[in-house]
């Protein structure tokens, strides 16, 4: 069962209003989002907010041609039609993200760390809907004092992650802390609150990714700015349907949980990750995974971190050692397309060759083909292999698993024992 695939299946029902029925009791979004509209107005009154925080606010409504239009600050309208991602339901309204949550941005003050105080989350802490607190950072208590001059992140804000990575939220869960580094609280206006985990779902929502996605800069280390952000679309729903959301998500993702533990005994290796990591050392991820599986394992890449010079997608073995390369690292012969060095060695530390498309380093000579880890294209390479063999071969070992020995290939359909003499002295099961 693809469990990710499930989770947003669930999620893209969810933002649609096709998860929970709706209550056409319900207070309608537009009423919710006019007593936002209040609420930020008397803050800026009380000096909570400043003029030019609220002077983009827009309304989206529906007109009586059943059009969406947005009106802006100096009155002007203008029909927004062809931006509107998808229809929602009735008492349903769209909203610019900034229109229903107030942003605390710490980027660009990077706090002093110490060894105990105040907890400091950063990105490397915030991950896809929860918080890990294997990196622990502290801050002084004068420092906190001094940091909360930009807004104070509170115990239930949604932390979201603005670049390395990108997209990432999780709901603040502790009651004290500092939010820094790459990272921006969405935090309710005033006394009009909302269901935070019914967003946190919408916001991990393939639909909010994409968004993100298609409005970020940069290349080796995707980010987006905060003005862009702001703008972003997200549907909101009835306060009550919002918490029946929540509470439906919840008991699926539960539900899908305990299934994937039931049905999954996969066996774990063991991979030493160096480099630009955030956590150098070793990782224990499943069988079968990729490069970026173990990256990701060791809390992500480090700022300095050269993704484009190695092939995430790379396959691991039990007991391998990787190397993350550095953006400053020397290249071989000064050429791009080159990996800047065996990145990956196996357990007695020999070099093994990485092989993908924008690398012209090609397998080594007489090295035989793993036919437990293989994919297709190194699979067609074993002779008398060709695409319809390599595809089946994939299928029985995610049927049966690994291959305990090379006579086991035999078990595929479609490979006899002339074929098998012609390869064996090809492949190899590790």
């Amino acid at each position: 069962m693809d469990t990710k695939a499930l989770r947003q299946k669930i999620l893209d029902l969810a933002i649609r209003g096709k998860l929970v029925p709706q209550d056409p009791n319900d207070e309608p979004a537009s009423v919710l989002l006019e007593r936002i509209r209040a609420e930020k107005q008397q803050m800026v009154k009380e000096g909570k907010l400043k003029p030019k925080d609220i002077k983009n606010d827009t309304i989206i409504f529906v007109g009586e041609d059943n059009l969406h239009y947005e009106k802006f600050q100096d009155g002007s309208v203008k029909c927004i039609e062809d931006e509107i991602p998808f229809e929602v339901p009735e008492g349903w309204s769209w909203a610019r993200l900034n229109q229903i949550f107030n942003f605390i941005d710490y980027r660009g003050s990077t706090p002093t760390k110490i060894s105990s105080g105040v907890p400091l989350i950063t990105a490397k802490n915030v991950k896809s809907g929860y918080i890990d607190y294997t990196v622990d950072d502290y801050i002084s208590e004068d420092e906190y004092a001094d940091r909360q001059q930009r807004g104070i992140s509170c115990y239930g804000d949604i932390l979201f992650t603005t670049e390395a990575p990108l997209g990432n939220a999780a709901i603040a869960d502790l009651d004290k802390f500092s939010a820094g580094q790459r990272l921006i609280t969405f935090q309710h206006y005033g006394n009009q609150k909302l269901n935070n985990t019914n967003f946190l779902y919408f916001l991990l929502s393939d639909f909010f990714q994409n968004q993100l996605n298609a409005n970020k800069t940069g290349s080796t280390v995707a980010g987006i700015k905060a003005a862009i952000l702001k703008g972003l679309f997200l549907p909101v729903p009835p306060i009550e349907e919002q918490q029946r959301i929540a509470a439906s998500c919840k008991n699926m993702f539960n539900m899908i949980e305990i299934v994937k533990n039931e049905q999954e005994d996969i066996s774990k290796i063991f991979i030493h990750v160096t480099g630009a990591v955030n956590n150098e050392g070793v990782v224990e991820i499943k069988e079968g995974s990729r490069i970026a599986d173990a990256v990701e394992a060791a809390n992500g890449f480090s700022e300095d971190a050269d993704i484009s010079q190695i092939n995430l997608a790379y396959q691991l073995e039990d007991g391998q050692k990787i190397y993350i390369p550095r953006i400053n690292d020397e290249k071989i012969n000064g050429e791009e397309k080159v990996l800047q060095k065996e990145y990956v060695t196996d357990e007695a530390g020999d070099d093994i060759i990485i092989e993908d498309e924008t690398s012209n380093i090609k397998r080594k000579e007489n090295e035989k083909i793993n036919i437990n880890t293989a994919d297709q294209s190194s699979l067609e390479e074993i002779p008398g292999v060709g695409k319809a063999t390599a595809q089946k071969i994939i299928e029985y070992r995610k049927t049966n698993g690994k291959f305990k020995s090379i006579d086991d290939i035999k078990n595929v359909s479609g490979i006899g024992d002339s074929k098998f003499e012609n390869m064996k002295e090809k492949i190899c099961v590790k």
